[in-house]
């Protein structure tokens, strides 16, 4: 396990040198460093979507290399990149809940998963594409869109706790569980929601909610209409 100093450094503000320091845990995170970020919802740990750092971040969240990561983007528009077709209620749907609660995971058929492994490298696309899948994310948190939006690498987060735990949702919860173990954590203060992201899988079936968030299931209804 590697030990480190982990620095926390104060990005509520979006002066006082903060977006030089989100740049900077940028550049952290694109050369396999992890840094703990705020979204709306919980606490993240960025890592950049490469074999050598998913393989520290499992160790440092004690999670079994089985389990996946959900991408994260820093708008609506870097979907586009990820996913090349999307049906039009699934449209309806991020465009009334991006940047939002809201984890999307899309199933792409053999020809299109083919296509994003040119898109993305044969590096990424194991990690982003399982089962024929991808999950993303776009977090409504200013500091989380300038940290992802600066990154050259593709970006998973998952949220900032120990397997088990409860996600953290303040940056002293984030302290207690990776003190030494991560860079750098982005203290952009308590979360707005306290509670994590609504998941839903999005097929040209239709929509089908996996986990239950801060959008209900008749939210996700109501934007899918």
């Amino acid at each position: 396990m590697i030990c480190m100093v982990t620095e926390v450094i104060d990005v509520k503000n979006r002066g006082d040198g903060a977006d030089e320091q989100i740049l900077r845990a940028s550049a952290v995170v694109d050369g396999g460093g992890l840094v703990g970020f705020a979204t709306e919802t919980v606490y993240g740990i960025a890592c950049a979507a490469e074999p050598e750092a998913i393989a520290r971040l499992d160790s440092v969240k004690g999670r079994s290399p089985e389990k996946r990561y959900s991408l994260h983007i820093s708008g609506p528009a870097e979907i586009d990149r990820y996913v090349p077709r999307i049906s039009a209620p699934a449209l309806r749907l991020l465009r009334r809940a991006w940047p939002g609660p809201l984890t999307a995971v899309f199933e792409l058929d053999e020809g299109a998963l083919q296509g994003q492994r040119a898109v993305v490298g044969d590096g990424a696309f194991d990690i982003l594409y399982r089962g024929g899948t991808i999950g993303v994310r776009c977090p409504d948190c200013w500091s989380a869109g300038r940290l992802l939006g600066a990154a050259k690498s593709p970006i998973v987060a998952p949220s900032a706790n120990l397997s088990g735990e409860a996600p953290a949702t303040t940056v002293g919860e984030v302290f207690a569980a990776f003190d030494g173990k991560i860079e750098i954590i982005l203290d952009a203060g308590p979360t707005k929601y306290k509670k994590s992201s609504t998941v839903v899988k999005i097929t040209d079936a239709g929509t089908t909610i996996l986990r239950e968030g801060v959008f209900s299931r008749d939210d996700i209804n109501e934007m899918t209409l």
